[in-house]
């Protein structure tokens, strides 16, 4: 569901992606691998390979879907300035209508952009081919990475770290994520509570977590 632009599999003959695969990049040719865990350690691939992602949603064609950084995870603003409305984005009036939003790639194109003032740092930060995640793609995301599930898994085998960890222990007061969904608030947009899935609304120009993922 949502984006359709995305990293291609099709020539890379793979019968089956799964949850908690990585992505990786060789370090010399830039070809594009899909490995297990146990494939990446097993075979030694941290030598000629870069892990760039970790898969966390694979649609029905089982070889599509999205992956999410192995890079320890950053905070900025959503917005510099003032919290406006962001005429060019959807609006959502509350958390549960939001979880419908999938559509965080086309939402990062719009806010990266923007020029003038004011700005939009937690999408313009953000290196392609990762983006800013909507809702509810950030929820899908919680549903298999947090609770130390596959996917989490996966980000410690190649990274050494958790999924939101930047040198300390996530803790009450930092544990928001920003998505790409903007609130029918005209100063807001949503973020998630990596601690227990809430969804709430806040000041875009709070500082939170940002988490990047990518279409494959």
């Amino acid at each position: 569901p949502g984006d359709v632009v995305r990293l291609s599999t099709d020539s890379l003959q793979i019968h089956c992606v799964n949850i908690g695969d990585i992505i990786c990049v060789h370090n010399e040719s830039h070809d594009t691998v899909i490995v297990s865990p146990g494939d990446w350690r097993l075979l030694g691939l941290a030598s000629s390979y870069s892990p760039l992602s970790v898969v966390f949603y694979v649609d029905s064609t089982c070889q599509h879907g999205w992956a999410v950084t192995t890079q320890e995870c950053t905070k900025d603003k959503w917005i510099d300035g003032s919290g406006t409305e962001n005429h060019n984005l959807p609006s959502f009036s509350n958390g549960l209508e939001a979880y419908s939003d999938l559509s965080g790639y086309s939402h990062t194109q719009i806010l990266r952009n923007q020029t003038g003032t004011p700005s939009y740092p937690a999408a313009q930060n953000i290196n392609a081919p990762f983006y800013l995640p909507s809702l509810g793609q950030l929820h899908y995301l919680y549903l298999f990475s947090a609770q130390n599930s596959i996917v989490n898994y996966s980000v410690q085998v190649i990274s050494g770290h958790t999924m939101l960890t930047a040198n300390s222990t996530v803790t009450n007061t930092n544990n928001r994520i920003w998505s790409s969904t903007q609130s029918v608030t005209t100063n807001k947009a949503f973020y998630l509570n990596w601690l227990n899935g809430a969804k709430t609304d806040q000041n875009k120009t709070s500082k939170y977590y940002v988490i990047p993922i990518m279409n494959f």
